[in-house]
């Protein structure tokens, strides 16, 4: 129904005035209701109501119609097989809809400037309960994905270890399952070189490393059997593509 999008802050009793006037719209349209079934009946077709900004409340006749409109009809118009009309007391009814679209507006806005000027010394708290909120949102997300794709726990070294590693993306939402790699990175062992011919998973293989490291250093669980890792404050990447 559209009186329904009215309802956009407050809830039924929080505000008399306010559930006055949707009580007045709930009525105009029931008015409008009224309206659409006794022409369907007078006609015998399908016939529907419209609001548009424009126009307001018209009712569509669907289909070919050649009957005899009445005399209060004061607009009608054709678009492919239906009808629009707007009889005098629809247009009436668009102008009552409107004044009190336009006072529940206003009033909505009133309201919430009174609600602005109560709350705003508390800013500060409100804040903080959104930051804690948003932690424990990405702590249960982390924990969630964890349990189900069977993660385990990385620890922190000198260096970096990661047995039958997935790629946490395609273990997500691939239709098959990854193929584990092992990665290993030292003082020793601090490049590597990976061949391969087009489409084999070189790319795939270096994002993963990548995605594996910010997973772990962002507090979650990893898609491996073994990790350890190295902190780093940063990850540079470089992908060229020849034509």
């Amino acid at each position: 129904m559209i009186y329904c999008e009215l309802v956009i802050y407050f809830q039924s009793g929080f505000d008399e005035r306010l559930d006055s006037l949707r009580a007045d719209v709930i009525v105009v349209i029931d008015d409008v209701e009224s309206l659409e079934k006794e022409f369907s009946e007078r006609f015998n077709m399908p016939v529907r109501y419209n609001l548009t900004n424009t126009r307001g409340f018209s009712l569509e006749i669907i289909g070919e119609f050649k009957g005899i409109l009445p005399t209060n009809v004061v607009s009608v118009a054709k678009r492919q097989k239906s009808t629009f009309i707007t009889t005098l007391q629809l247009a009436h009814l668009s102008d009552r809809f409107e004044l009190l679209y336009n006072d529940i507006c206003l009033l909505t806005d009133q309201i919430i400037l009174i609600l602005l000027g109560k709350i705003r010394p508390h800013f500060g708290c409100m804040y903080k309960l959104v930051e804690a909120i948003s932690i424990i949102d990405i702590i249960q997300s982390f924990a969630e994905v964890s349990k189900a794709r069977d993660y385990i726990r990385p620890i922190f070294g000198s260096n970096t270890k990661i047995i039958k590693a997935r790629h946490p993306i395609i273990d997500l939402f691939g239709q098959q399952k990854p193929i584990p790699n092992d990665i290993e990175l030292c003082k020793e062992m601090n490049v590597i070189l990976i061949t391969g011919p087009n489409m084999s998973g070189k790319s795939t293989y270096l994002r993963q490393i990548a995605l594996l490291q910010i997973l772990a250093q962002i507090g979650c669980f990893v898609p491996a059997e073994q990790a350890r890792f190295r902190i780093v404050n940063r990850i540079d990447d470089s992908f060229f593509y020849s034509i």
